[in-house]
């Protein structure tokens, strides 16, 4: 705050002039921030359940599909605000510059992240659509929620906590414009998401529960 003197009224605007050069730069990286830990932490437990009913899918395949399509969205969100503030920061934008980059550890396991993530994903709609639950289809969806089991658990590791705290700044800054922009977005993802997984399930043809007991190898021929 400038000091209060005969000169206060060009101090005052000098001050607000700084004030209003910095305030955007910092509002532009926090909004990006505490939308992409809203998002994260919103994504913690429906990837731990989408995770959990595909060990036990014979009993809980409907879950595991309905939780799968609500994802969707919230996923494409997560990688559209950590995407643009890595491309932001790549190409020299100025703020996202000054913010520095993350460890080079999690840059490295960033794209594994991301593309485990989509492929599981992708197969799983396409095995859906097919109304089938084995073949080449099958393994690749498996091995993608294996590898990204692993690297999200890194991930979750190094950014809840962080991510926890920014989303209380987010939830607490609700009131302001931006606030209100941010939670807004993410309500409406998971809307998406819900409204996805309802037209799927009504409309659709679900994958039929394999009839085989537990431990009983399929026939050939």
């Amino acid at each position: 705050m400038p000091m209060i003197g005969p000169n206060a009224g060009g101090s005052i605007i000098a001050w607000w002039r700084d004030r209003a050069r910095v305030r955007p730069t910092e509002r532009l990286t926090a909004n990006n921030r505490q939308l992409t830990s809203l998002t994260g932490v919103l994504l913690v437990p429906l990837l731990g359940l989408v995770f959990l009913t595909g060990l036990a899918l014979d009993a809980y395949w409907h879950v595991h599909y309905v939780v799968g399509f609500v994802l969707i969205p919230v996923v494409a969100l997560k990688v559209a605000t950590t995407g643009y503030r890595a491309i932001s920061y790549y190409v020299g934008h100025g703020p996202y510059r000054a913010a520095g980059p993350p460890e080079l550890s999690l840059r490295l396991l960033a794209p594994l992240v991301v593309t485990s993530t989509i492929v599981a994903l992708v197969t799983g709609v396409v095995l859906w659509a097919q109304h089938s639950r084995g073949g080449t289809l099958s393994t690749l969806h498996t091995d993608a929620a294996v590898i990204c089991a692993g690297t999200v658990g890194i991930h979750l590791l190094a950014y809840v906590p962080r991510a926890i705290t920014e989303s209380f700044h987010a939830i607490r800054a609700g009131w302001s414009r931006m606030g209100s922009i941010r939670i807004a977005v993410v309500i409406v993802v998971v809307i998406a998401g819900i409204a996805l997984s309802i037209i799927t399930y009504a409309n659709g043809t679900w994958p039929a529960r394999d009839q085989r007991p537990f431990g009983t190898p399929q026939r050939q021929g």
